[in-house]
């Protein structure tokens, strides 16, 4: 994989087919050479698009933030393609909760792969996806 060319070149598409291990979710079924694994994105969550996001901007600390989640298999995406899952705040279970029997894994910014209940309460899923809110988290 070039990582000088886009994601699509004529040296990278081809490779897009072929989903490396790390992306996998072996107990969910999507079309080839895509991945249900994806970064939060956004201005007040997970990683900032198209700008560097630095270890001191989650003032929430690492171990309260998401920074990647398993998604429904409906919004999975090709594994090599800069697309990541819009999260809408006001609804922020969409697209969420049907990846694995009973809820979804998410990697926290500490390197901590946790399991989320699809009964997982709203309001903690929000703490934990912002960044720097500043929320007081009880994660068990």
């Amino acid at each position: 994989f070039r990582l000088d060319e886009p994601w699509d070149s004529e040296h990278n598409l081809p490779l897009s087919k072929q989903l490396p291990a790390v992306y996998s979710a072996p107990n969910t079924q999507t079309p080839p050479g895509t991945t249900v694994m994806q970064a939060v994105v956004g201005d007040d969550i997970g990683l900032r698009p198209l700008e560097k996001t630095s270890f001191r901007d989650f003032l929430d600390g690492l171990s309260n933030s998401i920074l990647v989640m398993q998604v429904d298999p409906d919004a999975a995406v090709i594994w090599s393609k800069p697309e990541d899952l819009e999260i809408d705040m006001d609804n922020p279970m969409e697209h969420l909760g049907n990846a694995e029997r009973g809820g979804f894994h998410v990697l926290m910014g500490d390197g901590a792969v946790r399991f989320m209940t699809d009964s997982v309460d709203v309001d903690l899923l929000k703490k934990l996806l912002t960044r720097a809110g500043k929320e007081v988290v009880n994660f068990p």
